[in-house]
């Protein structure tokens, strides 16, 4: 239960990173829209990761 729990928070920190290295190669391509919304996208993204992941935390401990 524990290691499933830890790489599932693994996998979603990974996924939000790469995300993250992904806007801005896209906004070079993209339109200004395009890339203001994939640079939002990466936010909620990123802040829905941290939650889940410190849920997970606690739930640990």
């Amino acid at each position: 239960m524990q290691i499933e729990c830890l790489a599932d928070a693994r996998i979603a920190i990974d996924r939000a990173y790469l995300l993250t290295l992904l806007a801005p190669g896209e906004s070079i391509t993209l339109t200004t829209f395009a890339a203001i919304t994939e640079s939002s996208v990466s936010k909620v993204v990123v802040l829905n990761v941290l939650q889940y992941v410190a849920d997970i935390d606690i739930q640990l401990q």
